[in-house]
């Protein structure tokens, strides 16, 4: 889930009993943590949207292999690591960041750069880290002009 910057690991782990939705928070258990200890997540607002609805029209978040998935609501861009129904790599051991968020936060630091192009240029350069074992995704409504850095 983008939106929260999280691992792939603890996205795939998800449950329903993790998320206090009405206090905007994951917890996310010591287990599938890096460092072995307990994560709190705060979820923006856009977080809370697209959990409630997948919890509404999807009963859950994951499929039988990898993340479900869902269309942007008007005005959004959801950006996966992976393809639909895919796993993501968490990286080589030792790595602080996976593949794709180390692509992505070198690429949000490219000035006045529109977010497509941020995403096309992670999608480049996570399938050259992974050998095309792994192809980022985005679902996209967007209506107006967004940039990272200015």
């Amino acid at each position: 889930m983008t939106l929260t910057a999280a691992r792939s690991g603890e996205v795939w782990g998800m449950e329903w009993d993790e998320v206090d939705l009405p206090n905007k928070i994951w917890i996310v258990p010591a287990i599938r943590m890096k460092a072995k200890r307990e994560h709190r997540v705060p979820l923006s607002d856009a977080a809370v949207l697209i959990l409630n609805r997948m919890k509404q029209e999807y009963g859950g978040l994951l499929t039988s292999r990898g993340l479900a998935r869902m269309d942007a609501p008007s005005g959004t861009i959801l950006a996966y690591s992976t393809s639909p129904s895919m796993i993501a790599t968490n990286g080589n051991r030792g790595d602080r960041n996976s593949p794709y968020t180390k692509s992505l936060l070198r690429a949000i630091q490219q000035q006045n750069t529109p977010i497509e192009q941020v995403f096309e240029d992670v999608r480049r350069m996570v399938v050259e880290q992974t050998k095309g074992e792994q192809v980022p995704w985005e679902n996209s409504s967007l209506i107006g002009n967004f940039v990272f850095k200015r």
